[in-house]
């Protein structure tokens, strides 16, 4: 079947990008290789910075990787708006404030980042990742659960994607791809584009430890 967009994974992005082009009228369909596609089950830390957390140059916006994020509380839903790519998100699952953020070293040593001050606030990702879905499908965008991307192609009038569901595999076909499929796709190495790519050493990474304290 011919579509104007395939969508290749069902995260955020991925539904961000089905929701969003179904609104403007594309022919859209989304594959996840999961069954519950709002279900989590690694790790997360769920939640949205309100303010840069570190001085440091790394990045525009201090962290380097993490763009603050407006919050607009409202009776019946919380308003998400991101500055950096201008879009904002409706969501209505629960809601918690951080006020304290400490930093402790092998050393014993501790660092207030924040202190008694609002600096992110706790979201469930599986309600967040609910209303993404429920905005897509509203939308007219079609949902393949169950179903894994194989590989893509580029053709002569868009771009081929085999596919393998319950059924079998098949092939889609559509004017674009996007491919949303993580880490690992699919997708980005059946296209050769993992052959120049940097690959993180558990040297070159970090060990983070986290905990929610209450009280």
């Amino acid at each position: 079947m011919k579509y104007d967009l395939i969508v290749i994974g069902g995260g955020p992005g991925g539904l961000m990008a089905a929701k969003t082009a179904a609104e403007d009228g594309l022919k859209v369909v989304l594959i996840e290789r999961r069954r519950n596609i709002t279900e989590i089950n690694r790790h997360c830390g769920q939640s949205f910075y309100i303010r840069k957390m570190s001085s440091s140059k790394a990045g525009l916006h201090g962290d380097g990787y993490i763009d603050p994020v407006s919050v607009e509380l409202g009776s019946d839903k919380t308003t998400f708006h991101f500055p950096v790519p201008g879009f904002s998100l409706d969501y209505t699952g629960p809601l918690k404030p951080y006020y304290n953020r400490v930093d402790c070293s092998p050393s014993k040593y501790m660092f207030y980042r924040s202190k008694n001050t609002i600096w992110a606030f706790f979201y469930q990702k599986e309600a967040f990742l609910a209303g993404l879905l429920a905005s897509a499908q509203k939308a007219g965008a079609e949902i393949m659960p169950e179903t894994i991307g194989m590989g893509a192609e580029n053709t002569p009038d868009g771009v081929r994607v085999q596919v393998r569901g319950k059924s079998g595999e098949q092939t889609l076909e559509a004017r674009a791809a996007i491919a949303a499929d993580g880490l690992s796709s699919n997708i980005v190495e059946s296209l050769g584009l993992n052959k120049k790519r940097q690959v993180l050493t558990s040297r070159q990474g970090r060990g983070l430890i986290c905990y929610d304290m209450e009280g």
